[in-house]
């Protein structure tokens, strides 16, 4: 689904999942890139791939198996640490329902949020492949996948 309101309400994330109520959520949004005025540490390459992102809000085998794609096309990418709830439609899945398990792939820009933002074509045609390619990879298997192994027994 194509969303609104990612930057005020997550409104349109919200209402489409509880609308779709979807098995799986992958948010595509974008990232700072390298540039003047940004800490470093939490800027990623313009050109280098897209980010895979791992933190509290995302699915460890979404992001794993994001990771298991790119390396699979053999495409460059790079990790993203998300220590809290992001400000992405990624959120706005995984707290919906019961919980949606949410992945987030995101594309770096500069000058995020102004009528110049800049971003490397490569980074979005590899953001799309590498969600086309993740998306390819699932079977009737991949939702049980996604369960915990607590190695406890069944009830």
């Amino acid at each position: 689904m194509a969303t609104v309101q990612e930057e005020v309400t997550f409104g349109g994330a919200i209402t489409g999942t509880y609308a779709i109520k979807p098995q799986i959520g992958i948010a595509l949004d974008v990232t700072f890139a390298h540039q003047p005025g940004v800490p470093d540490e939490i800027t990623f390459e313009l050109g280098k791939g897209p980010t895979i992102n791992y933190g509290p809000n995302f699915h460890p085998k979404l992001s794993d198996g994001l990771v298991e794609a790119a390396k699979a096309l053999e495409m460059a990418w790079q990790m993203e640490p998300s220590p809290r709830p992001g400000g992405t439609d990624a959120y706005a899945i995984q707290i919906s329902h019961e919980g949606i398990p949410a992945a987030l792939v995101s594309i770096p820009v500069r000058n995020m949020h102004t009528p110049v933002e800049t971003a490397a074509i490569k980074d979005i045609e590899r953001a799309g492949r590498l969600v086309a390619a993740f998306i390819s990879r699932l079977d009737e298997n991949s939702m049980a996948k996604l369960a915990w192994d607590l190695g406890l027994e069944p009830v």
